[in-house]
């Protein structure tokens, strides 16, 4: 292999370990992190949670 076809080849292995690493970030731990988050601020909460209720005419 030359000099060119190695730099290639990291080259490659860099981006997709750089794209499968960012897609695991965006579709897994960052809902992951929000859902526990909200979970937690709902825990901790003094007041409950308001509904919303629809006016009537």
């Amino acid at each position: 292999m030359t000099e060119g076809g190695l730099i290639s080849r990291s080259l490659a292995v860099v981006v997709i370990a750089g794209l499968l690493t960012s897609t695991l970030l965006t579709l897994v731990i960052v809902p992951t992190a929000y859902h526990a988050m909200s979970s937690m601020k709902r825990k901790f909460s003094k007041k409950p949670a308001v509904v919303a209720q629809e006016e009537t005419a």
